[in-house]
C-alpha cells in the first residue's frame, strides 16, 4: 500500500512518541511505499530555534524516504493511497 505521511507524523516520531513508531520500522517501510511531500521538509526545518542537532536529525530521517519531484504541470493520483496523519 502507498502512504502519504504528514508533518505531524514526523514531529511525533522525532519527539519519541510511541504512537507512530510502528510507521517507521524497517519492516513497515520495506512493505509499503511511503511518499513525502517536499513541503514536509520545509515545514520541519522552518521551526524557530531549531538546533543544529535537531536539523541534522530531520535531514537524516528524510534522507531515507523518497521525495517525489513536483513540477507545475504534474498531477498526483490518490486512488489507492493511504493518508498517514497523526492527531
Amino acid at each position: 500500500m502507498k502512504y502519504l505521511y504528514d508533518t505531524n507524523i514526523f514531529i511525533y516520531y522525532l519527539a519519541d512518541d510511541i504512537t507512530v513508531n510502528s510507521w517507521f520500522t524497517e519492516e513497515f517501510l520495506n512493505l509499503h511505499e511511503i511518499l513525502v511531500s517536499p513541503i514536509i521538509r520545509i515545514e520541519l526545518l522552518s521551526f524557530a530555534g531549531l538546533s543544529k542537532e535537531e536539523e541534522q536529525s530531520i535531514e537524516d530521517l528524510l534522507s531515507h524516504l523518497p521525495h517525489p519531484k513536483l513540477s507545475h504541470n504534474e498531477k498526483w493520483s490518490f486512488g489507492d493511497l493511504g493518508l498517514a496523519i497523526a492527531t
